[in-house]
């Protein structure tokens, strides 16, 4: 009768620590989801949606809009990552800890790769090239929040820094008080850049959410 009992209880037993195990997957795999959910938003030009405060070299990055902030990391990414010329890119995350509740802090930092489809697809052993601890995400009641972007790695920072001061906003559109209005600018597109290209699906997507 004792063993009788013992089995059973060590098999609810193991059940439950696997139930456990399996939720806490769960958990951890939202973090990634939320990296790769945040990529697909900038990608699909909702800069405004996702506004996620920007911090160079552990200091917050305050001169522009957030959405122009986010526009500026995005093109950043791509030419860190040589994604331009409309490379279709794989998002590869990196958590510096596995989560595991009342004994892990409530914050995650998670490293980031983009990768040529095509690379991606020739096979798992790949090594890839990780910005480390680009994203900050916490803990907040009982969900994953992507808390803030830190760019530290200084590859990144210059081509962030060369964006920001480079990329002129107004180029194609100008704010006014009632909306906005078009610059009396031809669009060459046999000879804009990617970054320009980008610009003006960026200000086209302004206009359209004012349409809207």
């Amino acid at each position: 009768m004792k063993f009788k009992h013992s089995i059973i209880t060590l098999i609810t037993t193991t059940i439950f620590i696997l139930l456990f195990f399996i939720s806490l997957l769960g958990e951890n795999h939202h973090i990634d989801d939320l990296i790769s959910s945040h990529i697909n938003e900038l990608e699909k030009q909702s800069f405004s949606s996702n506004c996620v405060p920007i911090f160079i070299n552990t200091e917050v990055n305050n001169e522009l809009s957030c959405n122009q902030d986010s526009f500026i990391f995005f093109v950043s990414l791509l030419e860190r990552f040589n994604l331009f010329s409309d490379k279709s890119y794989s998002v590869k995350v990196i958590r510096d800890d596995f989560w595991i509740p009342f004994y892990s802090d409530d914050i995650v930092k998670v490293s980031l790769s983009l990768v040529d489809s095509e690379v991606d697809e020739m096979g798992i052993f790949n090594e890839y090239e990780y910005i480390s601890n680009i994203f900050i995400v916490k803990r907040q009641d009982s969900a994953w929040k992507l808390d803030q972007v830190s760019i530290i790695e200084p590859a990144l920072m210059k081509i962030f820094n060369k964006m920001k001061k480079n990329i002129n906003f107004n180029k194609y559109i100008t704010k006014t008080e009632n909306g906005y209005g078009l610059n009396n600018i031809e669009i060459d597109t046999n000879n804009m850049t990617n970054v320009d290209k980008l610009l003006l699906k960026y200000n086209l997507q302004k206009i359209n959410s004012v349409l809207n």
